[in-house]
């Protein structure tokens, strides 16, 4: 009996290069909610400017949209003016 063949739309990992800001990120898409406090980020994550694009889930639809962003004790001196308002 043949295998299916593998899919073509798996679920691309987030990759900034922190662990921590990946799986924030991938629970995010489930959430709704980034939460990233008191993770000593220095910056602001250009990651969540992008947040509709990213694809960290087998079915894309099903992510959720940003809602909730906790950024609290970090020492993120500026946040993007895309975002300030």
């Amino acid at each position: 009996m043949k295998k299916p063949a593998a899919s073509t739309t798996q679920a691309a990992h987030v990759s900034t290069g922190n662990k921590m800001l990946d799986a924030a990120l991938t629970r995010a898409k489930n959430t709704g909610a980034l939460i990233v406090s008191d993770k000593q980020l220095k910056k602001f994550p250009d990651e969540i400017l992008k947040f509709e694009d990213l694809q960290v889930l087998e079915n894309w639809w099903e992510g959720m949209p940003l809602t909730k962003i906790d950024l609290t004790n970090n020492e993120i001196p500026a946040i993007p003016e895309e975002i300030a308002s």
